[in-house]
């Protein structure tokens, strides 16, 4: 599979085993997955077991436990559903931040001393979300914090545990490598529900019918893991590590995995797809012209589920607008006739903007500290730690991206660090999930990693 004559044959080949181990584990989560409906305590045994494994293993080798969490991590947020009996609100999910902790805890001691700032700010954010709970009486969500605490772990986990390219290479390929079985899952499901045959999990709303999600909660959440996946493999194929003969299936998984994205009808992750494909493309055309004709052909055959993305009302909507009075931001918040605007989206952020007018002065600058279902990050934080929270939350994404571009590492590895930010940032436009899901953890992991490397020669 790997280009055995490149620069990665000592990194690569040396990591069989791991790279077995991991193949194993994702295999045996996806059976734990699949025999949980009836069998939900052998499955909760089952991830809990992996979790002590690698909590046990932190102990004595925490790279390679680093490494493993790359290569399961994505995979195992497929047990999202199964929960401690009586904590309903913790279960796996939330178990599997204890090694993580554990490895960081670990090599706290690593972080190089120009990284500590941006580690700072990203601490009092995730302090902010906690503080915001208790200056305004709520019992603190501590799961919600935790989740919310991604950015600041995966900063962590890439600046702590990436000190080369090398290392950086190796923990893409694995973190592609947990991706693989929730795309194919995918497909599989999306195959058997042409036969009225429904597994694993799906939402239905009233415009877009039913929509797939795989193994995960929502398809939001699924094309997130497809866009990391999407963005990895494309790293790898630029980084010309696989041998020609694997190329081709690179190519193939490639035009699946946009079928997979193409399928959940989600207009954030669509737009995400378009900025991974321009970024890339910005670098080198090239490796994109044998892709491009299967690229389009998945869209225009599959073009109804990107019609879907897009409610018919809204096309109306900005057309009879665009041809009278031209809609402006205050009125889009304002006026109850724009409320089926973007499927509905727009009905929610007008009334989570009444409920942040309605907030004290305090509150509107600090933060209510509630959550919400506002289906985009930033209407998301403004309620919950106000408009200086918000301000701070951008303000980190700023200084990172600045980091990022002014990097002196090299062009792919820089290129995916501040792709990764680009994805935060815009698919959070219509996303909560960007702020409390894996998407968020490796997303900064990455860009952790591009930060943490050494100053390279030429670049390539």
């Amino acid at each position: 599979m790997i280009d055995t004559t490149s620069r990665y044959r000592s990194l690569v080949l040396m990591n069989n085993r791991l790279i077995l181990q991991i193949i194993v584990f994702n295999v045996m989560i996806f059976g734990l997955v699949v025999v949980s409906s009836r069998f939900p305590g052998l499955a909760f045994w089952g991830g809990c077991g992996i979790v002590i494994y690698l909590c046990l293993l932190a102990l004595r080798a925490t790279h390679k436990t680093f490494y493993l969490v790359c290569g399961i991590k994505l995979t195992f947020d497929a047990f999202w559903f199964l929960k401690i009996p009586g904590f309903e609100e913790i279960g796996l999910l939330e178990l599997f931040i204890i090694p993580i902790l554990l490895l960081l805890f670990l090599k706290a001691s690593t972080v190089k001393r120009s990284l500590l700032g941006i580690v700072g700010l990203t601490s009092v954010y995730v302090l902010w979300v906690l503080i915001s709970m208790v200056l305004n009486g709520l019992n603190p969500d501590l799961t919600l914090v935790m989740r919310q605490s991604g950015i600041l772990i995966g900063l962590l986990m890439g600046i702590a545990f990436i000190g080369s390219e090398e290392r950086f290479d190796l923990a893409i390929f694995l973190v592609f490598l947990s991706t693989i079985i929730p795309v194919f899952a995918l497909l599989f499901q999306y195959v058997l529900s042409r036969m009225n045959i429904f597994i694993f999990h799906q939402k239905i709303d009233s415009f877009r019918g039913i929509r797939l999600s795989g193994l995960y909660y929502d398809p939001a959440t699924m094309g997130m893991v497809g866009l990391i996946s999407l963005s990895c493999c494309l790293y790898l194929l630029y980084k010309k590590i696989y041998s020609k003969r694997t190329q081709k299936y690179i190519y193939f998984y490639i035009v699946c995995n946009t079928v997979a994205i193409i399928i959940g009808s989600t207009r954030a992750i669509l737009i995400g797809f378009v900025i991974v494909f321009i970024v890339y493309l910005a670098i080198s055309y090239r490796p994109m012209l044998k892709l491009l004709p299967f690229i389009i052909g998945v869209f225009i055959i599959f073009f109804p589920y990107i019609g879907k993305a897009i409610e018919r009302t809204t096309v109306w909507e900005i057309r009879k607008n665009i041809g009278s009075a031209q809609i402006s931001v205050k009125d889009a918040f304002r006026e109850t006739e724009y409320r089926t605007m973007l499927t509905g989206r727009i009905s929610i952020w007008q009334d989570i903007w009444v409920e942040f007018q309605n907030g004290s002065l305090i509150q509107r600058y600090f933060g209510s500290g509630l959550s919400s279902d506002a289906h985009s990050s930033y209407f998301f934080l403004i309620l919950q730690i106000g408009w200086l929270g918000l301000a701070l939350y951008l303000g980190i994404n700023l200084k990172i991206l600045s980091m990022l571009w002014k990097s002196k590492v090299r062009k792919l590895p820089q290129k995916l660090g501040i792709l990764s930010i680009l994805l935060v940032l815009c698919v959070g436009l219509s996303a909560t999930a960007v702020i409390y899901t894996s998407f968020q953890w490796i997303s900064y992991f990455f860009m952790g990693g591009v930060l943490a490397m050494p100053k390279a020669g030429p670049r390539n």
